[in-house]
């Protein structure tokens, strides 16, 4: 176990999958503590049976996914989309959250086991540069090949260029992985994470 490097990513689907289910955010919400309680208490075990680095990835921006954009399309209005980035605030609102007590729930790990490596993975900061400024990175699309895969990166007010979907301001897309995989940016690019 002490050779070993560990990942623990939980988080993303324990919100995701009740508001597939029709439950409100406000039914979700209180689940992040209860999730950052499951995590810290993952890694808990772990240290207790030798583990001495583990890796410990936040929740990407779920606001920003093709997937939700396209599911939750029906139940936002104009004002709930940032309109620098395209992403739904209320669902990035709701990762930040969950990342910022899990970076709390680190900080109070690494005090109480002070040998033991416990690393935080921004998974959502490095998502939000390559939304911000997809031309920059790895991920812009240009292809016309690849349209069926960019079409929902054109939320209501996402400024985007995406053939055959309305969008029109010169904007690349910032092409999603098979479905809502966008944490490949980090794994495609882990040297800069």
């Amino acid at each position: 176990m002490e050779s070993s490097l560990f990942l623990v990513e939980i988080g993303g689907n324990d919100y995701i999958h009740p508001l597939f289910q029709n439950n409100t955010l406000g039914w979700v919400k209180p689940l992040v503590p209860l999730v950052i309680g499951s995590i810290g208490s993952a890694l808990e075990a772990l240290i207790q049976l030798g583990a001495t680095t583990v890796y410990v990835p936040g929740v990407f921006p779920l606001g920003c996914s093709p997937r939700h954009l396209f599911l939750f399309r029906g139940v936002s209005t104009a004002g709930d989309y940032d309109p620098a980035t395209g992403c739904l605030r209320w669902l990035n609102d709701l990762t930040a959250l969950h990342n910022s007590l899990l970076r709390a729930k680190l900080a109070q790990l690494r005090r109480d086991h002070p040998g033991v490596s416990l690393v935080y993975v921004d998974y959502y900061g490095k998502i939000m540069d390559a939304v911000a400024s997809p031309a920059a990175g790895p991920t812009t699309a240009t292809s016309p090949s690849t349209a069926r895969s960019r079409a929902p990166c054109c939320a209501p007010t996402r400024l985007s260029t995406c053939p055959g979907t309305g969008c029109t301001s010169p904007r690349p897309c910032t092409r999603s992985w098979p479905g809502t995989c966008s944490r490949m940016f980090c794994s495609r690019w882990s040297h800069r994470c």
